[in-house]
């Protein structure tokens, strides 16, 4: 641990001019070191491992399509690794008020349906241009009301609502980035 300067008492002052350079020396090693440690100690104060969001929105859209009309909400937590190499993170939103209309599938009744989502998802930066990421979407809108039977984590190729995306990215500049799936 360094001290602070106000306590660092040099001896008297020497006439010769290299115990002027040892103390220049003495204190720019005691100033660089004090506030090295104050940067290391901010960056470690500036570190959240997990961050939660929660967002109201007037409606959903994914990849420029209207997921749901109406409004909903949507909640996340996310784990980031203090490197910022990896994130981990599980999403989700459903929506009030509006709703989409299905069909059963064994009376052909419609009825009304809100939407409901909660996916997976994981980024790896292999550097701070290059990324790979994964996102299990599982979207449960309707699908009791349809007349199927709830599955959280299946991804039988028969029932439609789960499924994964798996995606690498180059950050081309600091606002552009190129996906490719």
């Amino acid at each position: 641990m360094a001290l602070p300067i106000e306590q660092v008492s040099l001896t008297a002052v020497a006439s010769t001019r290299n115990n002027h350079i040892v103390r220049v020396c003495m204190l720019l090693f005691f100033t660089a070191h004090t506030m090295s440690a104050q940067e290391t100690i901010e960056q470690q104060e500036d570190y959240n491992a997990f961050s939660v969001g929660v967002h109201l929105k007037n409606m959903h859209l994914w990849h420029g399509f209207v997921v749901t009309p109406g409004p909903m909400i949507a909640t996340s937590l996310e784990f980031n690794s203090s490197d910022a190499k990896l994130t981990l993170g599980v999403w989700g939103g459903t929506s009030f008020g509006a709703s989409t209309d299905v069909t059963h599938k064994n009376t052909g009744e419609t009825i009304a349906a809100h939407y409901q989502e909660f996916s997976l998802y994981s980024k790896y930066r292999f550097s701070d241009t290059f990324f790979m990421e994964a996102v299990s979407h599982n979207n449960y809108t309707g699908v009791e009301e349809r007349g199927d039977e709830l599955h959280y984590w299946s991804y039988d190729k028969t029932q439609s609502y789960n499924f994964v995306d798996v995606g690498f990215g180059y950050l081309v500049t600091p606002n552009r980035v190129l996906n490719k799936i």
